[in-house]
């Protein structure tokens, strides 16, 4: 009987591991993304990882990286920091995205560019 609950256990640490350190890569090889859309080399877990560009129509992000909220999964909703760009990036920005049964929240936005980026 002993020997079940080590054997569970163990199971169980290795599926929380797996989930711990899935790739963001392999998570959003399986998200359906609109054709406009393209994503560069993806790194990092889903929990904190970053995109080395999205093209958005000709907009390009790049560097853009996130932080996801494990507590905010307990409400069924993914909340994520969200920050774009370098120092030497034309557009650099900062924000909070959270997405729920209610649909996609944008909060705490700032963007920043040039005059002849704009």
């Amino acid at each position: 009987m002993k020997k079940i609950k080590y054997i569970f256990c163990g199971v169980l640490f290795y599926i929380g591991f797996l989930v711990a350190l899935i790739p963001a890569r392999f998570v959003l090889s399986m998200v359906p993304i609109p054709p406009p859309i393209k994503l560069g080399l993806i790194n990092g877990t889903v929990w904190s990882g970053n995109v080395s560009s999205i093209d958005l129509e000709g907009v390009m992000l790049e560097s853009v990286s996130w932080q996801l909220s494990p507590l905010k999964l307990l409400t069924l909703s993914a909340q994520m920091n969200v920050q774009i760009g370098k120092q030497t990036s034309k557009l650099k920005g900062r924000g909070i995205i959270e997405v729920s049964i209610n649909g996609l929240q944008v909060s705490d936005l700032t963007l920043s560019s040039t005059l002849q980026y704009l």
